[in-house]
């Protein structure tokens, strides 16, 4: 009779610790794919962070390009500079391909990042138009605005952020 205690007594541990190891290798299982998982979103978030970071480095590149005008010229139809109501659709590709968009100072790891410019008018000093801190003081006189768009890409492709600010200054 001693016996056969013992033996239920062994099968009933076997049975337990079987239980324990499949819900042990449960919460294994879970929390690698939440690792994962994890690691994905960093991944996305880093990539989308290089992007904005592309884009806003194309900003300061337009701005600096308007900074050195000394008239507005060379704006027109096509080649980057545009006049009002000429600029591309942002959101067609082909406007950053080629002459359509300037190329701005690239950054390590991500697509070079590209802009356009697009002159909206000139106004009047004062009220007109709030500008002050965007560019140039407009208190001595005209200022001509200037719109900027630009683009950056993530290191992977497949993260695009883009942006579009406003310029203003005196000629």
């Amino acid at each position: 009779m001693n016996i056969f205690i013992v033996k239920k007594q062994r099968a009933a541990t076997l049975a337990i610790g079987l239980i324990i190891l499949f819900v042990m290798t449960l919460i294994g299982t879970t929390a690698l794919q939440t690792t994962a998982l994890e690691e994905k979103i960093t991944a996305n978030l880093n990539d989308t962070n290089l992007a904005m970071e592309s884009a806003d480095s194309a900003l300061r590149d337009a701005e600096r390009r308007i900074e050195a005008l000394t008239n507005t010229s060379t704006f027109g139809r096509s080649g980057g500079l545009y006049t009002q109501g000429n600029a591309p659709d942002p959101f067609a590709a082909s406007t950053w391909t080629g002459s359509n968009s300037f190329t701005a100072t690239a950054i390590p790891g991500v697509v070079t990042p590209r802009y356009f410019i697009e002159e909206v008018g000139t106004y009047g000093g004062g009220t007109d138009i709030n500008v002050y801190n965007y560019g140039q003081d407009p208190r001595g006189g005209s200022v001509t605005v200037f719109r900027i768009v630009s683009r950056g890409t993530g290191g992977t492709g497949t993260a695009d952020v883009m942006l579009e600010s406003f310029y203003g200054k005196q000629f």
